[in-house]
Order: structure tokens, then C-alpha cells, then sequence
């Protein structure tokens, strides 16, 4: 089974998204904030890590914690500051913003899960 991590600190975001995801069939572990979210690297190695940005968490020493403990993983930053696009962009990572149509997501979410390139790269950004 896939492996998803999705950190994201409003309660009602990270409910609907783990419902979707385990309803597609994917195993998820949920964050709410800086230190579960570094926590949950501990745990299973993620195909996937989906990241809101989170009170006191810098996304760069993120992603780089995250490739020095598990090597590379595709990271999907979504959020609802369309500036933070950049720096997903800088990390390698693909970028969704919010709010995001759930029927989007999840292709996105598979095909990035399944190491495939996402088409239409509107919200998403191309990896370099």
C-alpha cells in the first residue's frame, strides 16, 4: 500500500484529505504542525509528502531533512499563498493551490505516488 504523509494545520483540511486518500486506497499519516510532521519522518518511508506550510516550519530544511532520512521523495506543497510557489519550485517539488478541485488532487496525488510526471502543470510545478 502507498504511503502518504499529509501536514496541514487546519483540522476540517486534514479530515476531508484523509478521507479521500484512504477511500483511493492509499495508507495515510496525518500532521498538524512543525513537530509532527518531523516526527512522522521517523515513521514509514512516505511515496509521497504533502505539505501546507505550517506555523514554524521552513519548507526547505524540511524537504532537506526529509532526502537526508529517506532520499528522494516527491513533495506536493499546497497552500493558499500562491508566492510560496517559488519556493517549491526551488525545492524540486510540484505546488497545488487552495482552494484545490478534490478531483484534481487525487490524479495528481496518483500520479505523483506512482512516480509519473503530472500533465498540465497549471497548479503544478515541473520538477528542474
Amino acid at each position: 500500500m502507498r504511503h502518504i504523509l499529509f501536514a496541514d494545520d487546519e483540522p476540517a483540511i486534514r479530515r476531508l484529505v484523509f478521507d479521500v486518500l484512504t477511500d483511493e486506497g492509499f495508507e495515510v499519516s496525518l500532521a498538524a504542525d512543525r513537530s509532527e510532521a518531523l516526527a512522522a519522518l521517523a515513521g514509514p518511508v512516505p511515496h509521497l509528502v504533502i505539505l501546507d506550510l505550517l506555523p514554524g516550519l521552513d519548507p526547505v530544511a524540511f524537504c532537506s531533512h526529509l532526502e537526508a532520512r529517506h532520499g528522494p521523495v516527491p513533495v506536493l506543497i499546497v497552500s493558499g499563498a500562491v508566492s510560496i510557489r517559488s519556493v517549491a519550485e526551488g525545492l524540486g517539488a510540484h505546488f497545488l493551490s487552495k482552494p484545490f478541485d478534490l478531483a484534481e488532487f487525487i490524479t495528481l496525488v496518483g500520479k505523483l505516488v506512482n512516480g509519473g510526471e503530472p500533465e498540465g502543470q497549471e497548479d503544478a510545478v515541473d520538477e528542474p
